[in-house]
């Protein structure tokens, strides 16, 4: 049996077993509703995912005007073993869209409260979509193969996303595949995205150090207990540290290389997307 086949078998699978749920989860909350029709409970459950399919495609448009694109690109593509919702945010500027990803998240939000907040529609998006991807892309190509992947029950219940909610995790090599996603080659970029990689790691070590705060008092015992563990990533934190000031020179050398004409227009084209 070829990958094709499998996966065509896999997807059936998957499609008859939500029908099959749907009819229990009725029968099993309703058990005195008697239906001439079965097959009505089924479109009963699923009209509330086409609600938010089609409230989310109208989000969609309204998000994309002027130079930056928000798309939906799959509903089929895996993220490892899960099911998901890939969409892309696409421009020429990549301040302008990170500017736009709070945009997105805010429209999913919306789009799911298209429909009542019940037991039901929490299994239809667990079903159909448990996790959002949203990947930002530079003119139609990734800059890192990296994208956001969010938890659609942890985004619609919770306006105030926590921090580490906005780290992006590496794309599958499966998913990058079957989307058709490419990546710039250009060694110019490099040093920014070094840069990106090295902020991100020093981010997350200082959320990670920031949870010490939480903590219950400990005694002694447990005082040497995390001096031996900061002690253990300490060399690895110095090196992240070292590595950001190191790429940070390279493009503050870059930045003073330009003509006061081209650093100007750097600076006015940021301030334009900030504001």
């Amino acid at each position: 049996m070829d990958n094709a086949e499998l996966s065509r078998i896999e997807q059936q699978e998957r499609h008859l077993y939500k029908q099959a749920w749907y009819l229990w989860y009725f029968f099993a909350d309703q058990p005195q509703r008697i239906v001439s029709h079965p097959h009505s409970l089924i479109e009963q459950a699923t009209d509330s995912a086409q609600r938010i399919r089609k409230a989310l495609l109208k989000e969609v448009r309204r998000l994309s005007k002027g130079r930056v694109h928000v798309r939906i690109v799959s509903e089929e593509v895996l993220w490892e073993c899960s099911p998901a919702l890939w969409l892309t945010i696409d421009g020429d500027d990549l301040v302008a869209i990170y500017e736009t990803f709070e945009r997105v998240l805010e429209a999913l939000r919306q789009a799911v409260r298209k429909v009542p907040e019940t037991e039901l529609r929490q299994y239809v998006l667990d079903f159909n979509w448990p996790y959002v991807v949203v990947v930002p892309m530079v003119q139609g190509k990734l800059l890192t193969p990296t994208a956001w992947r969010l938890s659609l029950a942890v985004l619609t219940q919770k306006d105030d996303l926590n921090r580490w909610n906005y780290f992006q995790s590496a794309i599958p090599d499966d998913a990058i595949a079957k989307l058709g996603f490419t990546m710039w080659d250009n060694p110019r970029l490099e040093p920014a995205l070094n840069f990106l990689a090295c902020t991100t790691a020093l981010s997350l070590y200082a959320a990670h150090i920031g949870d010490f705060s939480r903590m219950p008092n400990i005694d002694n015992e447990g005082i040497v207990q995390l001096q031996t563990y900061i002690a253990r990533i300490e060399s690895q934190l110095e090196e992240t540290f070292q590595a950001t000031l190191d790429t940070g020179g390279v493009i503050a050398d870059t930045f003073n290389q330009l003509s006061p004409e081209e650093q100007v227009s750097v600076c006015t084209c940021g301030l334009q997307y900030r504001r």
